[in-house]
Parts: structure tokens; sequence; C-alpha cells
């Protein structure tokens, strides 16, 4: 048993308990089980769920107790309650245990940012987040809590074994030898940190100075595989400085139009600059022996040399999106359902480089559905096509946010079992489905699902793949 906090919470009808709980465990950063925990129980021992429930209504052991209610004896001489409870037990101890397949985020003590020389170029000028910074409304973190629960029982309904990070103080204020913020972020998306490449799992080197700890959050996690696992590789990206010759100050003038913000990305104009590299993970799409990584507003062209130097097996893409006035995070772009097909932002098409890549191996490109909505939730960072940002759990299925029922319709056309999860309201704390998680297992092998050669100008260096 390692050192996890387990609270009972003893309640009787109408006392709150279960609010109580709720709120306890919001406040220290720790999962709430409550009937969830029959379910489970019931379903690893085989026995009615029912009989869950009146146990979790009548507590004693009494042995004359168990054969009124229950009518019988364990053939190991143990009462049939006690029975139940153990399973119950053992269950809280698989939890307090913990196996892992998936990381699955937080929206604890999240915090709006305050403006920061990267951030500020984040958030679009006639957003209503402009300006405004410090804790997120207590009811949109429960709410968001409360969307992501829905996917982690989507999630172990599926047998994926789902792990969770632990929160820290985000609203309180950090500093290193080169800067000073007035606070951190979230542990929401934690795709945005963590990148998964064979049995390596690696920090990024975030470019918001906002984001310098937030692998602190995944650090007990981290620890814990590296004591079950002899293979694991856990490793820590150089971690950027981040002095003020980090960025261009002034980037964006607050009149400076949607054209010009257009032609800035499509010369690789950025705020990042180049004296270190700088990346988020979400900004690295994984393709077998290829990665595909995006220039933008979180990650520089010095970050691709390196991963091209860190990584010589792997063939490294910088690309680039001439249509995204804001370009950061890769997965509203373009998204790899299945090997062969891939979904494309329509106003984010692939360039005609990248483009040959696919059509030169039998990629089927399709245009991503329209989203379902106009507008994005209220104080969130992202575009409506967030709507892009789906779980592909295997080739076959994908999970789709609830309320985006035109690419519901889009991923059954394509022949793909899809899954509503409700999710909206967790938007604003980082991203979508798959920002919502980070792989640590999944099963396959890395395949070269490009073997067919064409002249790449997106390699980062062609001499290496001649």
């Amino acid at each position: 048993m390692n050192n996890n906090l387990i609270i009972t919470i003893g309640r009787e009808y109408g006392t709150g308990g279960r609010e109580i709980g709720q709120k306890l465990a919001l406040r220290l950063g720790i999962p709430f089980y409550d009937r969830e925990l029959i379910t489970r129980a019931a379903k690893k021992t085989g026995f009615d769920e029912k009989l869950f429930e009146q146990l979790d209504k009548r507590a004693t052991n009494s042995f004359l107790y168990s054969l009124t209610m229950f009518g019988s004896v364990g053939l190991n001489g143990m009462s049939l309650t006690d029975q139940l409870y153990l399973a119950q037990s053992n269950v809280i101890r698989e939890m307090a245990e913990g196996s892992s397949c998936v990381i699955v985020g937080r929206c604890d003590n999240s915090v709006i940012p305050p403006e920061e020389p990267a951030t500020s170029e984040k958030v679009p000028v006639d957003s209503e987040m402009r300006g405004m910074w410090g804790l997120r409304p207590l009811e949109t973190v429960e709410r968001g809590n409360e969307c992501l629960e829905n996917l982690v029982k989507i999630l172990e309904d599926r047998g994926v074994v789902v792990d969770r990070p632990t929160p820290l103080q985000w609203n309180q204020a950090i500093g290193t030898p080169d800067f000073r913020n007035d606070s951190m972020m979230t542990c929401m998306p934690p795709r945005d940190i963590l990148l998964t490449i064979g049995n390596e799992i690696m920090a990024a080197a975030n470019s918001f100075r906002c984001r310098y700890f937030e692998y602190l959050a995944y650090w007990p996690l981290m620890e814990e595989y590296f004591e079950q696992d002899p293979d694991f590789k856990w490793t820590q990206a150089p971690r950027p400085r981040l002095t003020d010759r980090s960025y261009k100050h002034n980037y964006y003038d607050e009149k400076i139009t949607l054209e010009e913000r257009l032609v800035r990305t499509a010369n690789k104009d950025f705020v990042t600059t180049e004296v270190e590299p700088m990346w988020d993970a979400a900004d690295v799409m994984r393709m077998g022996k290829d990665l595909f990584i995006q220039h933008g507003l979180t990650t520089n062209r010095a970050a691709m040399d390196w991963f091209q130097r860190y990584y010589p097996e792997y063939r490294v893409h910088a690309v680039n999106f001439p249509g995204d006035p804001y370009p950061i995070h890769i997965d509203a772009t373009f998204v790899p359902l299945r090997p062969g097909l891939i979904i494309n932002n329509p106003h984010r098409p692939l360039p005609e480089p990248q483009r040959a890549i696919f059509e030169a191996n039998d990629w089927q490109i399709v245009e991503a559905a329209q989203p379902a909505h106009t507008e994005p939730p209220a104080l969130c960072y992202s575009s409506v096509w967030l709507s892009m940002n789906c779980l592909v759990l295997d080739p076959k299925t994908v999970i789709v946010e609830a309320s985006e029922v035109h690419q519901q319709e889009q991923m059954d056309k394509l022949g793909m079992n899809v899954i509503p999860c409700d999710l909206r309201d967790a938007y604003p704390f980082g991203g979508g489905l798959h920002c919502s998680t980070a792989d640590v297992y999944r099963e396959g092998e890395c395949l070269d699902y490009f073997p067919n050669r064409v002249e790449d100008p997106t390699l980062v260096r062609p001499e290496m793949w001649k």
C-alpha cells in the first residue's frame, strides 16, 4: 500500500455528506467516489449490484442481520455482508494503489493566468478574457470536473485504466532567477505537458511562464510508473529559461487586422524567438515513425531541431498552417482517425507540400464537419474548432463531444463507432477530449505509415532521409 490518502465519510440521509465529500475532494485534489464504488465492486465480484445498494443503506456486521437480510453465509465462513464489505475494501485499495493506461486531467484550482509575453498573443483582442485573471469560479470548476468524470467512466467501462494528476495551488505566484509570474494555470490538459513516445514519457518545454511548474502535478504518477516498470524512461526536456529574449514583445498591436495575422502565420513570424527550444506536447502529432510538429505561437523551430537530434530514428516534420491566425496546438487542424484516414480543418487546409506526403501513401484527407456551435463556451481560449478535438480509442472507435452532432454524423459515415461524451463545460480549462488525456500505455507497435517518400520540404533535416 502506498501513502495515498483515503478519507471515508459516514453519513445519514439529509446530512449533506455527499456534498461535503465532493467539496473536500475538490479542495484536497483527490478523487471522489460514491455510488461509482458500488458499481465497480459489483462488476469485479459478480455479486448483484442491488446487494451493494442494500449494504450501503444498512451498515452492520451482525451475523443474524446477514442471515435475515441476505439469507446466506459465505462458503469461507464469512457472512455475505462481510464478503460485500471486503469486495468494496479491495476496490478502494486498488484505487489507492493505481495502475496506469491513460491520464485524465482535473480542473481543480484552475486559474485564468495574468498576461505575459506568450499568453497575451494567444487571447484574441476581442475576447472577454483580455486583461482578466484569477481563480476560475468554483461552480465552473465543479461542472468541468463533472464532465471529466464522464470521460473517466466511459474509458473505464471500456477497460481503460485511468490515473489522475495531483493539482497544485495554481493561484500562487512563482519565480525563477529569470522571471516572476503572479500565478500558474491548471492541470486540466495533460496533453499539453506530457508526450509519450515508445517507453518514454517526457515533460514538455512549455513557452508559457505560467506553465513552468505544471509538470509537478504529474510528478507522483511519474514516480509510480518509474517504480512499477523497469523499462519506463522518465524524461524532462531541457527547461527553457523564458527570459525576455525568448519573446518578441508587443508582437501584436491591438488594432492589427485578421488578414495581417494570417500574413504573419504564413511568414512563420511568431511571438516566440529562436534563442532556446520551446514547445507544447499538444503541438506534436505522433504517426508511427513520423512526428509532425506545428510551428506557431507556442512551439518554435529550435524545438523541432532538438526533437530531430533527440529522436534520430524518427522523421521530424515542421508543419505550418497559414489559415490559422492563432496557431496553437495541432488537434484542431488535422486529426488521424486510423491508418490511411485524417480529417482536416477546412479553414486550415494542409499546404500542398504536406498534403503530398499523405497522398503519396494513399491516405484519404477529409474535410472536418462544421462545429455545432457558433461561439466557444464562456472564458474559453479556444475557437469553435475545438470540435475536432476527439479521442480515438482504436481504429474503429472514437469519443466525440456529445453536442457536436455534425461530427458524430461524419464519424459514423466514415465507419467509426461513435461514443458521445458531455465535455463542453471542460473546454475553458484547456481543451477537448484528446487534450484532456495523455497516453501512458497503448497496444500495438511503431509502424512506418509513409514508406513512399516524396520531396518533402517539411523535414527538419532532409539530408538525414535521402
